[in-house]
Parts: structure tokens; sequence; C-alpha cells
């Protein structure tokens, strides 16, 4: 890029000399190093990758991979609200797909099969394309490495090794927030709220389930599915030691607004749940955590076990 400054400049120079019009040629030259320039379009280099789910689309962000997305999904919450929307989990929108041009397709397609008109269309426009099913920690880990690689096999060696480098450092990151157990066992039984109106649970089988016992916490919560349905009833039989509600906010919103901490706050946020006589509300040991992305199988999962670590600390 330098290079081509420079020869930008001499070439308007020299037309300055000839032409006797070297105030104009400055000029030009003046905005071409301009830090107002337009910005880089999406997926300008060989790379054009379709994030067809939230949370690829976090850790391919978050992998440094954002300039290089060129179509993503209906709910997606990270990426820029320009780029065009290539469909959801119930239909994929085909005629932005081609239009989009990418060379690799990312899906979140669980246990189903990719489409078959997908896979036509990859044939026919050589694109890569990939499915990952992300419901435990052990998947979301795993993709780290998965999408890295998946990636790096199209990119020129030093931006692939780069980019595998990001991606064992991101893993690393994951494992040592989830490795902070110091304070954990004084926290006593721990269950994990997603949501007061109806209560319902994150339970076994949850990546959250599992960062909970990760951190070496007694969950409250041992049978059921990832996704549990509560009663009140339920809550005072369980009678947990603390509660966590995982309430993300808009990502709109103010990016370092803090979760609230004040106690007529959370039991606002708790409504009858904070009338009920369960140890965690007579204790005041509930916290809200509510990163817009803490709900999503991604790299998003960092942070929500370091927020997790610190809010038992805290109790400690």
């Amino acid at each position: 890029m330098m290079r081509r400054r420079e020869f930008i400049a001499d070439s308007l120079r020299r037309a300055a000399m000839l032409t006797g019009i070297g105030t104009g040629c400055m000029s030009l030259y003046a905005c071409t190093r301009s830090p107002k320039s337009a910005p880089k379009s999406p997926g300008s280099g060989t790379l054009r990758i379709a994030a067809l789910s939230p949370a690829l689309a976090i850790t391919l962000r978050d992998l440094g991979l954002t300039e290089s997305i060129v179509a993503r999904h209906a709910w997606d919450m990270a990426l820029d609200a320009r780029l065009p929307i290539a469909g959801d989990q119930s239909s994929l929108d085909y005629e932005v797909l081609i239009g989009a041009r990418p060379t690799h397709v990312l899906l979140e397609w669980g246990e189903r099969p990719v489409p078959d008109r997908l896979l036509g269309l990859a044939t026919t426009h050589d694109w890569n394309v990939r499915s990952w099913s992300l419901l435990s920690y052990a998947q979301v880990r795993s993709s780290l490495a998965e999408i890295a690689d998946f990636i790096a096999s199209d990119m020129p060696i030093d931006q692939s090794l780069a980019l595998t480098s990001r991606a064992e450092e991101l893993a690393s990151r994951l494992d040592l927030a989830c490795g902070r157990r110091e304070a954990s066992a004084r926290a006593g039984r721990v269950l994990l709220l997603h949501s007061v109106l109806p209560p319902a649970a994150l339970g076994p089988g949850s990546f959250h389930h599992e960062i909970l016992e990760r951190l070496g916490c007694i969950p409250a919560l041992t049978s059921g599915n990832p996704y549990v349905q509560l009663h009140m009833e339920d809550l005072l039989d369980i009678a947990p030691d603390a509660i966590v509600l995982i309430q993300p906010r808009d990502p709109r919103e103010v990016a370092s607004e803090p979760a609230p901490s004040d106690w007529s706050e959370i039991e606002r946020r708790l409504g009858a749940i904070s009338r009920l006589s369960i140890p965690a509300v007579r204790e005041r040991r509930v916290a809200i955590i509510s990163d817009p992305y803490s709900l999503t199988p991604s790299t998003a999962m960092i942070g929500f076990a370091e927020e997790f670590a610190s809010i038992l600390e805290r109790w400690a």
C-alpha cells in the first residue's frame, strides 16, 4: 500500500510539472492520503464468507475475519447491519447468496442435512459449504479450530498461520476463563435462569451448565434438558443457594453498561421469584449477566465464563 501511494504521489507531481496545475494535483494526492477515505468493501479480497449463523458470525468476528463477510443471518447481532441477509434457520435466500458471491458458506444447521439446493449451488458456483452443531461446550470449543482450518485452506500461508494461531489463542482463553474455581464452592447450589415469566432454567446438556460445572460449582438442577421450564413450586423445591439470571441486553445499547447490581433492580427483574422463601433470595445471592451474546454458542463463551467467575468471587 505504501509503495502504491508513493507511486501515485510521484505520478501526480510529474503531471503537475507538465500541465501547470500542480495545486489541483496535490489536492488530489492529499485525498488519497486522507484517513476519511472510503472504507474497504466487505469481501474485497479473494475470501468471501456467508456467515449464516449468529454464533458463527461472532466467532468469525473474533477470529479477525469481519471484512471478509459478505452475507449474514436474519437474526445476526454482531455484524454490520448493511450486510445482505441470506436467510435463517427456517429457509435460505438463494438469490441473495448468489448475489453475494461467497467462497465459503458457514451454517449452524445442527443435525439436519444441509439443503440439497445449497449443495447444488455450491457445486455450480464453487462454494465451500460446512455446517456445525453447537450444543455442547466441547462442540463450541472444537469449532474454533475447525472454522480456522476450513477458512485457512484457501488463504496465503502467512495469513493461514495467523488465523490458526488466533483460534488457538481463543481456545486457550476459554480454558483459562473456565478454570477459575477458587471461590465457586462457597456459592452453594447455583441455578442458571434464562427467563422469569415463566421461569425457565438452563439445565444439563447446555454449554452454560457445562461452564457452571467447569467452574467448580454445584448445579442446583441436576436432571432435565438443556432448557427446562419451571413453576414457582419447582423453585421452592429446588431451593437454590444462588441464582444467575442470564438476561441479554439489546446489542445496540451502550456496550460498557454494566449489569444491574442494585438489589431493588434485581428484585424488579426477578418479579414474583423475588418474593419466594428460598436461600438465594434471603441471602441476596442473585446476579444478572446481561452481555448481548451470552446465549450464543461462540467465542462469547469466554466473556460469559469470565463474568460468571467474577460473580462467584464477589459472593465469596
